[in-house]
């Protein structure tokens, strides 16, 4: 006790510094009583909230909150693997980002996990600022996950709030989204129709002038979606997630399915591949048989081409969004302003072989 006395009376004298006292509770308690202090109006509150919680909260709470990740971890991957009806692929993503997540956490319980925690393994990933973003995405997903019916073991997402730093300047030091020129475009459709007696054609109209997702929709398109005399495709939900939606064609991608018409969606293993090599299209390295460089693929590179020509037809975000299955938002800090007047209108005009625009 002296020596309290005396750190006490050793920092009274000092102007700026904190008032100390002795205390009964262990450093973990104080630094809980440091935290939830400063979240009341009063002081005084502190009694009524731990009143409130031992005659409501604690006994609604149950063994909510005695979960631990690696328990729900271990259930998210059994009902991804069961009645998520998710893609493998997406399944796969999910649970390769999530299991990163749960092993850095341990054995903590889920109502422990805060924001800070999040941040922490964020910051942790020594990798790009987008793929940081994607992690982060699928941790909130695996926590919304863990508060729905029948488990409701946590009150809020953790991941509520958090942002990646960075994340808005490198998209725009990568130049947003990449997509084909016209004339990249043009070659694409052509070798399409020459490969593999245009199997891949069908798939590839309705990605590049459809924007349709590759695989969650354009895969998964069968003709009686399709109203070519109307100009429509219906676009089923393919998860829980997104809703279903109609795309309205330009007169190009019915030229294109009318030409194609009865070609299933889904073309043999390797035909796309060698539709990119014919165009000029390979990877980082890699020629063509005279030695040309072969140019890069891009992620998602026709969706974005299909986005960024209907943005410049329509000059709408809403109607832009609403045609993509995507957010205004989106639209505004992605697609606006990527093509000219003058490229929409030589992109609309690419007709099929022995076709007039």
């Amino acid at each position: 006790m002296k020596q309290i006395e005396l750190e006490a009376e050793f920092f009274a004298r000092q102007p700026d510094a904190p008032h100390i006292r002795a205390t009964k509770m262990s450093e973990s308690q104080v630094q809980i009583a440091e935290l939830c202090f400063p979240r009341l109006a009063r002081d005084e509150d502190m009694m009524d909230a731990i009143e409130l919680w031992l005659r409501t909260g604690k006994q609604a709470a149950g063994r909510r909150n005695d979960v631990r990740i690696d328990e729900a971890f271990a259930q998210f991957g059994a009902w991804l693997a069961g009645e998520s009806g998710l893609r493998e692929i997406s399944q796969k993503n999910l649970r390769n980002r999530v299991a990163k997540f749960a092993a850095q956490m341990g054995r903590t319980f889920l109502h422990s996990i805060t924001p800070e925690a999040v941040e922490g393994f964020l910051d942790s990933r020594t990798t790009s600022e987008v793929s940081k973003d994607n992690d982060l995405r699928a941790i909130s997903r695996f926590f919304s996950w863990t508060m729905e019916k029948p488990r409701h073991w946590i009150m809020a997402n953790p991941c509520a709030g958090v942002k990646v730093a960075g994340l808005k300047a490198e998209r725009l030091a990568n130049g947003g989204p990449k997509i084909l020129s016209v004339a990249e475009c043009d070659a694409l459709l052509r070798s399409a129709e020459r490969v593999a007696n245009g199997a891949a054609v069908p798939w590839l109209a309705v990605c590049l002038f459809g924007g349709l997702r590759p695989d969650s929709e354009a895969k998964r398109l069968d003709w009686s979606l399709v109203n070519l005399d109307d100009g429509e495709i219906r676009i089923l939900s393919t998860n829980k997630t997104e809703r279903p939606r109609v795309v309205d064609m330009d007169r190009n991608l019915v030229a294109w399915l009318r030409a194609y018409k009865g070609l299933p969606f889904v073309f043999p293993q390797g035909v796309m591949q060698r539709v990119k090599l014919a165009a000029g299209f390979g990877g980082k390295g890699k020629f063509m048989a005279d030695g040309t460089p072969l140019k890069p693929w891009p992620a998602d590179v026709l969706r974005h081409t299909a986005i960024s020509h209907k943005w410049r037809q329509t000059g709408s975000y809403g109607l832009t969004a609403a045609w993509a299955g995507n957010s205004e938002a989106v639209i505004r800090e992605h697609y606006q302003g990527r093509v000219t007047s003058e490229d929409a209108a030589k992109f609309y005009a690419l007709m099929p072989s022995g076709s007039t625009p």
